[in-house]
């Protein structure tokens, strides 16, 4: 699946592309690097919903925003020491399951 190579990638680059997007005055074409990467990430999302990979109940710019920001996550988790590949796995998990409470919530915490 194109998303899960693109995860890859994202962690393996991720301070690179981050160091480019906080440059205080990015030059015209890492803007419009940039933006291509994010227009890339909306149609993957788009297909990926058609085909049936990717939940159709939110749009591929949320998604693909959702997918964005989860590479500076996935950079800081780098830094605090987790490894390479638990990085990644956590970043598919987060990307794919979301934060889906799995267990009914306590009612009497809610009230």
């Amino acid at each position: 699946m194109a998303i899960i190579e693109c995860i890859n990638a994202l962690v393996l680059l991720g301070d690179r592309f981050q160091f480019l997007r906080d440059r205080s005055t990015p030059d015209h074409e890492t803007l419009s690097n940039i933006e291509r990467g994010l227009r890339d990430a909306e149609t993957m999302m788009a297909d990926g919903i058609e085909i049936g990979d990717v939940r159709s109940d939110l749009s591929p710019v949320s998604l693909s925003l959702l997918f964005d920001n989860l590479r500076p996550t996935a950079s800081d988790a780098l830094g605090a020491g987790m490894a390479i590949g638990e990085v990644i796995d956590q970043m598919q998990r987060s990307l794919f399951e979301g934060i889906e409470i799995r267990h009914p919530a306590n009612p009497a915490a809610g009230s």
